[in-house]
């Protein structure tokens, strides 16, 4: 078969001006992703900029894209710990209401027979049943694992969620307006916070612990 030169030359042409066609297209694409990630970095550096032109006699970094690298990290490293707080926090909640709900009767009605009563919470105050009742926890493993896991924070973030978890199980038919079994009684609710108290009392015991006497706990 008789090759073509002419049709060679042509194709070749062709070939050579798709594929600078291609490479300018994949350059402009590129181009524009680094657009938009230095319009991203220019507005992190304009705003410590303007920090630092507000806080005096704070020193003003050598390179302005290292303090935005760290401030990033810093903000990602900051709503880590807020999302795993949370977890913990709600593993400690729900530890505090099981006991509450366990320890302190439910009240259906307002006859003593229905309901939990003042007779019940001086009983409940002379066992010292809230410090048992926190005491036996000592023996959960779960309860164990989340007070470890809580050990790991800074003490700030740990006060807010013993703070937090501090709190009845239920509202008092006062504040329900209504007798029903979803509420509890005044005398009920005070029986629901020793218990809140008394657990928070020994979780911020055991945070001063250090963390080998912990493991200990779980492992006995």
């Amino acid at each position: 078969m008789k090759l073509d030169v002419k049709q060679i030359f042509i194709g070749v042409i062709v070939g050579t001006i798709l594929g600078a066609g291609a490479a300018i297209i994949f350059q402009s694409k590129t181009n524009s992703r680094l657009e938009t990630q230095n319009e991203i970095m220019k507005s992190r550096i304009e705003h410590l900029e303007e920090r630092f032109r507000l806080t005096p006699g704070l020193k003003v970094p050598s390179n302005p894209i290292d303090e935005v690298v760290d401030t990033i990290n810093s903000e990602k490293r900051t709503n880590d710990l807020a999302i795993n707080i949370d977890v913990i926090e709600g593993k400690l909640l729900e530890i505090v209401h099981n006991q509450q709900r366990l320890n302190v009767p439910e009240s259906t009605g307002p006859a003593d027979y229905e309901c939990f009563t003042e007779a019940d919470l001086e009983t409940f105050i002379k066992n010292r049943e809230a410090h048992q009742v926190a005491s036996a926890l000592k023996m959960d493993a779960n309860y164990i694992r989340s007070v470890i896991e809580l050990a790991n924070y800074p003490k700030y973030m740990q006060s807010n969620v013993l703070n937090n978890i501090n709190i009845p199980f239920r509202k008092t038919w006062g504040e329900l307006n209504k007798i029903t079994p979803e509420g509890q009684t005044q005398a009920g609710q005070e029986a629901e916070l020793l218990i809140a108290n008394a657990i928070v009392e020994q979780t911020q015991m055991l945070l001063d612990k250090d963390a080998a006497e912990l493991n200990r706990l779980i492992s006995n």
